[in-house]
């Protein structure tokens, strides 16, 4: 078979991204022809549209004027002008389909976000040949303030109709709490299809490339690394973590002054923390990051914000080295994963594959789905406040406190940490790996009616 996987961008390291990847690599071994269709493809290969992308100056103008204020069209030259969209969007994706034959396509986010309007409709059919068309939705429109406030009754009405469809030809969610909501609003069965992570693939090890990664960031032998892989936005919810690292470095760090770091490496009165988040803010966050910035500022410990450093992969650009996400890994001894919300949580299953004690909040989905398989995490509770003055979460002090003070005990009691780690990576393989979605894969597409 013959599938596209479309996104309004790929070869990034955000989730939908990397899930993609994993979908892509799976499908393969299947037997299945996959070609990526994206707004933007990174360093991937496939078929670029730029009309469907999130920052396509005209979908922009669009979405500001049905969700934000109606300046540049009225109701009526509104509906006009997303019916247009969706026809230039067709014209750019009908040869496509055609020329490769498509037979599916697995759209993710297409028909749950609301970030193209018109694409669905450019769905819709092309004429005489009308692939399959599964919705992969990763998150929706109703989770998002930005969409809560259609400008004109059309707007309203498209989104109730076209986020998501309910004849698609399939549904895949990530999580269940998803799929119960999904049901409840749109009456709308679907697939449960977690993150995976391929538990298979050569683990991440220091080697000749990465061994100068401590060394351009100076962080010294003895030196402890806290990671926060995930990208710089709200609802990653860092500030909590610049809590329990100040706790840590303050009350607790300097009883660890003899032994040893993770890597064998003794800890004395000059050692430091380090906080590393190679990470980028997404544009409607860096006033965010703005703030984190400040905040570090006047911590105790070291923070790193060095997303100029990583790239998707390994390479040498503008004779300066740009590493992998996986070569951050290396240099961590503690992996940070404190979100408040999140669809499923790549990041969590990065830290279970790269052995990393993490340190979370538990969102809804974590609580619900993930850590009843038995994950053992540091954990920071499942409920926070807002400091009114900073726009700032936060936890009580006592979970900050308690999480530090983990943190402390993992060192001094390597055994403690090797079982910890090591447990999560055997639940991860056991519950989320690539056998696993190959087995969803199968059962999702043996579901689904085919025809010639």
């Amino acid at each position: 078979m013959k599938i596209a996987l479309l996104h309004y961008r790929v070869g990034e390291n955000d989730g939908v991204s990397l899930e993609m990847r994993k979908w892509r690599s799976v499908l393969e071994k299947m037997g299945h022809e996959v070609t990526y269709i994206a707004g933007s493809l990174g360093k991937e290969e496939g078929y670029e549209v730029p009309s469907i992308t999130y920052d396509n100056p005209r979908n922009k103008i669009i979405l500001n004027n049905a969700f934000e204020k109606l300046e540049e069209f009225n109701p009526g030259s509104l509906i006009e002008e997303i019916k247009a969209y969706s026809n230039e969007i067709k014209r750019s994706l009908k040869p496509i389909i055609k020329r490769e034959e498509i037979d599916c396509i697995v759209g993710s986010n297409i028909w749950s976000l609301g970030c193209n309007l018109s694409l669905p409709l450019a769905l819709k059919e092309f004429d005489g040949r009308n692939p399959l068309l599964i919705g992969h939705h990763h998150d929706f429109h109703w989770e998002r303030v930005f969409y809560s406030k259609p400008t004109s009754n059309y707007v309203r009405n498209l989104l109730e109709d076209n986020f998501p469809p309910a004849d698609l030809d399939g549904h895949v969610v990530i999580n269940t709490i998803a799929r119960e909501e999904l049901a409840t609003k749109k009456g709308v069965d679907s697939a449960v299809i977690p993150n995976v992570f391929d538990f298979n693939d050569a683990k991440w090890k220091k080697d000749s490339f990465n061994h100068d990664l401590k060394k351009k960031l100076d962080i010294e032998k003895g030196d402890l690394v806290f990671l926060q892989a995930t990208r710089i936005v709200e609802r990653k919810a860092i500030e909590l973590i610049l809590h329990v690292l100040k706790v840590f470095t303050e009350e607790f760090f300097p009883f660890l002054v003899g032994s040893k770091n993770p890597s064998g490496e003794t800890i004395d009165r000059r050692s430091k923390v380090h906080l590393v988040l190679p990470g980028f803010a997404e544009k409607d966050s860096s006033e965010y990051q703005q703030k984190l910035e400040a905040l570090t500022k006047i911590m105790p410990f070291t923070t790193h914000f060095v997303k100029d450093l990583c790239l998707q992969e390994r390479t040498f650009a503008e004779k300066e080295k740009k590493y992998s996400l996986w070569d951050f890994y290396t240099i961590a001894d503690f992996t940070t994963y404190p979100s408040i919300l999140e669809g499923w949580g790549n990041q969590f299953l990065e830290s279970v594959f790269a052995k990393k004690p993490i340190i979370v909040f538990e969102y809804p989905v974590l609580r619900k789905d993930i850590l009843p398989k038995g994950f053992n995490v540091i954990s920071l509770g499942d409920s926070f406040t807002v400091n009114d003055f900073l726009r700032i979460y936060q936890v009580e002090h006592e979970k900050v406190r308690k999480a530090a003070k983990k943190c402390m005990d993992l060192i001094k009691e390597p055994g403690l940490y090797k079982n910890m780690v090591e447990k999560n990576f055997e639940i991860g393989k056991k519950n989320y790996s690539y056998e696993n979605l190959q087995e969803m894969l199968e059962k999702l597409f043996s579901s689904i009616s085919w025809s010639e």
